[in-house]
């Protein structure tokens, strides 16, 4: 189970398929050396290869709460990541060293990146993941990433998140544990293969497991406070996290206090569903300029232009599966079948001229997807 080594990965809940399932990390996702005093985050971004332009960018600043929604610390500007690779934020634990980080705050600058997995191994050496196949249900902005690590599955997505309007969400958190199986592996059912109680719904869209932020420069967390644990002990911890938080507050101009979106009198729940937690995209608020220019060539079945298409939230270049036969026009989310040399009286995508024309016609400037500046051609599974 995740939070710790099992046979040399660690479980996450993740998306298989569509539905609930296990994803296996393997442990060169997580930091590979004991560090009592910092918290250890790593952030993998999807691969740009000139077709997904801009998924490498600035990293997020990163902020640590505990489980009663205490700042134990953060790292503000942590650098630049370049697209296809893996980086590594250590975030020092102010105060009370040591603490478990169970809420993670991601906020990110300027430079727009495209996640495509995260984990933080804990002082105490603890391993939790997440990973971005939960940016689509959970009404993210999203793209297919290519970005391949042990245990993703074939259709690996990354999600947009960006500080200056190239994308509509600033940031999200993480609830480590939610994405924990909660049975052991040799105790699951063939019915609960899952090994959580959680559905799709709480886990995207409670508040506490996942949020996304569209505020400028998140700065709070909603969190569920633990069932037990309001006694002079829980007022005393706040009283010595007091100067932690002056301190946050001098560095950032101003913190946000953690907020409880927790209901406690609904069992079995990790908080009320918030319907209207994150903002739903057409398909015109998640294009952007930037992408008007590029096409993704993918030979791989698993990556749908037709998914692509449909989902109201995908965001990213023109995309042409090979394998499918499809083409999505990203700007309108129109899809349209390869031409493939046969007559038709149907607007359809010409692979060789990487246009969509009508008939043998091709299509006024003004009605069709011009020619390319850059193109990516994505091989199979493995590329």
């Amino acid at each position: 189970m995740a939070g710790r080594a099992l046979q040399g990965f660690v479980e996450v809940i993740g998306v298989v398929s569509g539905l609930l399932g296990i994803v296996q990390f393997g442990m060169d996702n997580f930091a590979g050396e004991d560090d009592s005093v910092n918290s250890i985050i790593k952030i993998a971004v999807g691969l740009d290869g000139g077709g997904l332009s801009n998924a490498g960018g600035d990293l997020p600043d990163v902020r640590l709460f505990n489980e009663f929604g205490d700042f134990l610390g953060m790292s503000a500007d942590p650098g630049f990541v370049a697209d296809g690779t893996m980086a590594e934020i250590k975030v020092r634990h102010d105060g009370d060293l040591g603490q478990q980080a169970t809420y993670t705050l991601f906020s990110a600058n300027n430079n727009a990146i495209c996640i495509g997995m995260a984990t933080i191994t804990w002082p105490d050496g603890s391993n939790w993941g997440w990973t971005a196949q939960w940016a689509d249900p959970c009404g993210a902005s999203w793209f297919f990433s290519n970005l391949r690590f042990k245990g993703a599955p074939d259709d690996p997505i990354c999600m947009w998140i960006d500080a200056n309007g190239d994308q509509p969400h600033t940031g999200f958190q993480i609830h480590w544990p939610s994405w924990a199986p909660e049975t052991p592996p040799e105790q699951r059912t063939p019915e609960d293969q899952v090994g959580t109680s959680l559905t799709e719904e709480q886990l995207c869209f409670s508040g506490p497991p996942f949020q996304l932020k569209t505020e400028p420069g998140p700065r709070g967390i909603v969190f569920a406070p633990p069932r037990r644990g309001f006694t002079k002990e829980r007022r005393g911890r706040k009283k010595r996290h007091a100067s932690i938080t002056a301190r946050f507050n001098e560095t950032t101009s101003g913190f946000n206090e953690t907020t409880s979106g927790f209901n406690e009198t609904t069992p079995g729940n990790n908080g009320t569903i918030i319907a209207n937690q994150t903002q739903t995209l057409s398909a015109k608020s998640s294009y952007r300029p930037w992408y008007r220019d590029q096409l993704v060539v993918d030979y791989n079945p698993a990556r749908s232009a037709k998914r692509l298409c449909n989902s109201d939230t995908s965001a990213g270049p023109d995309f042409a599966n090979h394998a499918e036969g499809l083409f999505c026009s990203m700007e309108d989310k129109t899809i349209y079948p390869f031409c493939d040399g046969v007559e038709t009286t149907t607007e359809c995508f010409d692979t060789e001229r990487q246009e969509v024309i009508s008939g043998s016609a091709v299509l006024p400037r003004e009605n069709r997807k011009r020619k390319y500046a850059k193109v990516l051609t994505w091989e199979g599974s493995g590329s």
